[in-house]
């Protein structure tokens, strides 16, 4: 193919197409929230996705220089989220700050639900939370690391907009991090867009303001370090190694099912060694379970509820269900195997594998 430089037309793609993608993240930041009206705002997710595809395209055979590209790329990236900051937070956003606030005021999120707290002599804005949020009835799903953060946040704000703005600051360390990434591997900044053109990405991070906002930067800050730690460092400490270790330990406090990442223990040496001189720096962030010690049956129980009930992949589940009954677990199985099998054959590369296989966990995993 002709360098895109030589070619006029191409070039006015590469302004055309940027500009169409803006006016339908824009179109579609003002449908949410996504219920509100489902055709359109699928319209207007598949339109964007195309478009946003088509922009990588063009973009990665484009003759700009790479500082410019990068410019480019990180602008059009920023606002493609902007008009999100005006959209509606979700109802997790709200069951978030309201958990922090109820730790912080004496409440034990694992073991009280929120129907049974009274509203007298609540504050306003906790109020507003607590009439906001979903599932009064259920005790906290998410790790203590989530809840004290939430309950430091608390002692900030407990409004929308500074959330919000918490979010975007998640969201630009997300794009701060994938940059990092794309770097070490030597590919060029175009790649970012596969992430900040995602409609998907852009409603539930920037938009509706879910938690993946803090998780996702401690996900490939993990990758970042590992990537950087020395391969030839057996039994020794990697600084590294104990960063990106550290971050696993940060993540696994807040969510459950990010559990499927922790293969990166394992060092790039390959040393068992190694691995075990780590894990202190893994265990060290598990310590914010401690103060909520106190119940653990109530509180295992709780975390557990997630691990049993998350919801990525609701469409297959219900439709192998639908087929096979309660023997769905076989397909299931079959296909996590088959997947597995042709990723340890087919992807050398071992960060790549590790995210193919966390992807096909999460797909194959019915809910039991």
């Amino acid at each position: 193919m002709s360098d895109l430089r030589d070619e006029p037309g191409n070039q006015v793609m590469l302004v055309l197409l940027p500009l169409a993608f803006l006016a339908g993240s824009t179109l579609l930041a003002l449908s949410l929230p996504v219920g509100k009206s489902i055709y359109w705002t699928g319209f207007l997710f598949l339109l964007t996705f195309g478009l946003g595809l088509g922009v990588f395209y063009f973009f990665s055979k484009s003759a700009l220089p790479e500082s410019r590209k990068t410019f480019f790329v990180l602008v059009i990236s920023a606002l493609a989220a902007a008009p999100f900051f005006f959209s509606p937070l979700g109802d997790d956003t709200a069951r978030y700050r309201w958990e922090g606030w109820s730790f912080v005021n004496g409440g034990n999120p694992y073991t009280q639900v929120p129907q049974d707290h009274t509203l007298e002599g609540m504050p306003t804005e906790a109020k507003k939370l607590w009439s906001g949020m979903n599932h009064k009835n259920e005790t906290a799903i998410y790790g203590p690391v989530f809840i004290l953060g939430m309950a430091l946040w608390s002692r900030v704000s407990l409004n929308d907009a500074p959330y919000h703005l918490l979010v975007f600051a998640g969201y630009a360390l997300i794009l701060f991090l994938l940059q990092g990434i794309l770097r070490e591997r030597k590919l060029g900044p175009e790649y970012l867009f596969l992430a900040s053109l995602n409609p998907l990405f852009l409603i539930y991070v920037p938009g509706e303001g879910h938690n993946e906002a803090f998780i996702l930067p401690l996900l490939l800050a993990a990758c970042l370090f590992h990537e950087r730690s020395d391969p030839n460092k057996r039994a020794s400490l990697d600084w590294f190694h104990a960063a990106s270790v550290f971050c696993l330990g940060l993540m696994l406090g807040i969510k459950l099912t990010t559990l499927v990442f922790l293969p990166l223990l394992l060092p790039r040496s390959r040393s068992i060694v190694k691995a075990l001189i780590h894990l202190p720096f893994f265990i060290l962030p598990l310590a914010a379970y401690l103060p909520f010690a106190g119940d653990p049956t109530s509180f295992f129980h709780s975390l557990g509820f997630e691990s049993r009930n998350f919801h990525y992949n609701d469409s297959l589940h219900y439709l192998l269900r639908t087929i096979f009954g309660n023997r769905a677990w076989i397909p299931g199985l079959v296909g996590l195997s088959v997947g597995f099998a042709l990723i340890h054959l087919l992807i050398r590369d071992r960060l790549l594998a590790l995210f193919w296989g966390a992807f096909l966990f999460l797909l194959f995993s019915l809910k039991v």
